[in-house]
């Protein structure tokens, strides 16, 4: 188990009653020859020991990340791998531990019941928290093979495709599926992944269709129509849009209340008291009341709860660690909440943009430019977004660091980026942290930015950005 799961805090006691020789003899050939092989054997042996705060593990690290163009392609994924949650001890269904046995137990069971379709997609999930991905594939086919018309089996084998990005792959599956043409949450499924990832897909028609002859509970109605509804609404149709609601309301599941609760908030639609005294809720839509009413501890504490229901994305992290940043002026929380979660390779660019971004903040500079290292290799193939904002993490990096022409520069060309790609939003936030780092060095620019933030901030309601001595 130790092998195939390396963890990343020793289960035995860390004090260790004899030398380590293996170990040892790994340090020495890195110490005698700064090589790509001595380098990746010392830096695994490390990890698979929980050592990452070895300051041999950082050194290869950086030699390996520096060189990564001359690497084997393996020992690139091997410190570039894909993401690998594992949270804090109190989000138990995600600590490597406590996952790995119920893996165990979920195995036992499918060597008594192998047709289990059900308990095959558990696996598949606990596989995929891991990062076991290839296990979590191969999991989820099985259980799509021996019961693939189900439609939990079915939304659950393409909810999984999403996340691995292969969302035309979810939409061929659903589309095939006799479940189509029967079932109001396939079709709902089909209809939202190709609306999201502009994918052709099932036509609009079918799904009212549907929707008129489903004789079956009104509950499993209203996610499809929810989904009508707000293509109706993006489409300029407010009446349409209030018809498909008002059935959806008729048995609202948690998806339809988040879905009509961010209409609400960010396009004003209101349908009247359906969705008013409803005793359901959802994570998603506390998320969105709290982060409107400005109760942004509130707003970052269902992010942390979001994230343990949904904990194959760290999507709930980064919007944690922003609203942290942005709206307490809280970087230790950011630095507590993500510096031990897990290695740094593993983290997604988004959190280790903001764990790296706190740091600066609290100027706390040990170990920075290996994570600015870092955040430069996983750009690399990202979208567009991410360029900018490693142009402005480097802008506080020089500001921070005494440089200030150097982050000045960078500054000005992340928002001129942000701004021609049509991204003012990304352009006002990188104004923000632009305002809070040159202030003592340029109270003049300082004023500038601010001038640009506020009325913008109050205009399109993201009050975060205002400060206090600006309200």
């Amino acid at each position: 188990m130790k092998l195939q799961f390396p963890v990343l805090k020793s289960l035995e006691d860390k004090k260790i009653k004899e030398p380590d020789s293996y170990l040892e003899e790994y340090r020495e050939r890195w110490k005698q020859s700064r090589l790509v092989y001595n380098a990746t054997e010392l830096n695994s042996a490390l990890f698979v020991r929980g050592m990452v705060d070895d300051p041999d593990y950082k050194d290869t690290l950086r030699f390996l990340l520096v060189n990564e163009n001359s690497i084997p392609k393996g020992v690139s994924n091997f410190i570039l791998p894909e993401l690998k949650q594992v949270d804090k001890e109190n989000y138990y269904s995600t600590d490597r531990r406590a996952v790995s046995v119920i893996i165990r137990k979920l195995k036992k069971i499918l060597n008594i019941f192998p047709s289990d379709a059900m308990t095959w997609i558990d696996l598949a999930f606990y596989y995929s928290i891991l990062g076991e991905h290839s296990k979590a594939g191969r999991a989820m086919e099985v259980g799509r093979s021996i019961s693939g018309e189900n439609a939990f089996v079915l939304n659950s084998y393409a909810r999984y495709l999403v996340h691995m990005d292969e969302p035309d792959k979810a939409v061929w599956y659903l589309n095939r599926s006799k479940s189509i043409k029967e079932n109001p949450l396939t079709m709902s499924a089909s209809l939202s992944i190709s609306t999201s990832f502009d994918i052709s897909g099932v036509s609009v028609s079918r799904g009212r269709k549907l929707l008129e002859n489903f004789a079956g509970n009104s509950f499993f109605k209203s996610d499809l129509a929810a989904c009508i509804g707000t293509m109706e609404l993006m489409n300029g149709n407010a009446k349409g849009a209030k018809k498909m609601f008002k059935i959806a309301s008729v048995s609202p599941s948690e998806n339809t209340v988040s879905q009509y609760n961010w209409l609400y908030h960010k396009h004003g639609f209101r349908l009247g008291n359906e969705f008013d005294n409803l005793s359901i809720t959802s994570p998603e839509s506390e998320v969105n009341n709290f982060y409107v009413s400005k109760e942004y501890k509130s707003c970052r504490a269902k992010l942390l709860e979001l994230h343990q229901f949904q904990p194959f994305s760290d999507n709930a992290l980064a919007d944690a660690g922003y609203i942290s940043m942005v709206g307490l002026n809280d970087y230790d929380f950011v630095i507590e909440m993500s510096d031990e979660r897990i290695p740094r390779p593993h983290m997604s660019f988004k959190e280790l943009n903001n764990l790296v971004v706190a740091k600066l903040l609290k100027g706390k500079l040990g170990d920075i430019e290996t994570d600015l290292l870092l955040l430069t290799k996983k750009v690399k193939g990202s979208d567009d977004e991410n360029v900018g904002v490693l142009r402005a993490t480097f802008g506080l990096y020089f500001l921070k660091t005494g440089f200030i022409e150097k982050g000045v520069r960078c500054y000005e060309e992340a928002i001129h980026f942000y701004q021609n790609m049509g991204s003012i939003s990304s352009a006002m936030l990188a104004k923000h942290f632009y305002s809070i780092a040159i202030k003592e060095h340029d109270l003049k620019k300082y004023t500038e930015l601010r001038a640009d933030i506020v009325p913008y901030a109050k205009k399109n309601r993201k009050f975060e950005l205002i400060l206090k001595d600006e309200n």
